[in-house]
């Protein structure tokens, strides 16, 4: 498990394996300076975090070696206009994609790193976690709205769930999409 330590800035890499003890076992804790938001794998395994102080995307190995600097990440996004960006995800085209939260949109990057578009430019006034539904459709937190918006896979908004204070997004075996509210602490399900 990779997750990333806003209050920390530190990018954590917990064991996967049995659970004794305390139950999380630390691997490694790598901390960059860069206010980092979100975290993916790629689809070639690699680890992708985004970094709101230097408005960029990081590139890391999956191993996360100990010793490991900033200096040792490959940066992405230089020049696109990425604005605070925050959550990130890969679609089933294999795109990166990342909520950038200073522009209220989704910024779509190709395998090469290159920008090839922009999603939510209008529905939305901030953009923070976002995932993909097993049916293409692209779900985008925005807190300044308190909803969610869903975009079809040609980046039309074709819906917008209420959540007072969305975060988190998942989809359960269920079929129901999973939803943290920040500002009411409770995880709610929609059909």
């Amino acid at each position: 498990v990779v997750t990333s330590d806003v209050d920390s800035d530190v990018l954590l890499m917990i064991d996967s394996g049995p659970i004794s003890g305390t139950g999380i076992v630390l691997k490694s804790a790598l901390d960059f300076g860069m206010d980092m938001q979100g975290v993916a794998f790629g689809p070639t395994g690699r680890i992708y975090v985004t970094s709101a102080a230097d408005n960029l995307v990081y590139s890391a190995p999956r191993s996360l070696p100990n010793g490991l600097t900033k200096d040792d990440l490959v940066p992405i996004g230089a020049g696109s206009g990425l604005d605070d960006p925050r959550g990130i995800t890969f679609g089933p085209d294999g795109h990166m994609y990342v909520a950038n939260n200073g522009t209220a949109s989704v910024f779509e990057f190709d395998p090469s790193g290159a920008l090839v578009g922009e999603i939510g430019t209008g529905p939305m006034t901030s953009a923070t976690y976002l995932a993909f539904a097993c049916n293409g459709n692209l779900y985008v937190s925005s807190p300044a709205d308190d909803a969610v918006f869903v975009f079809d896979g040609e980046g039309t908004n074709i819906n917008q769930i209420d959540v007072a204070g969305p975060g988190g997004i998942a989809f359960g075996p269920d079929g129901n999409t999973w939803i943290v509210s920040d500002d009411t602490g409770n995880v709610l399900a929609f059909d």
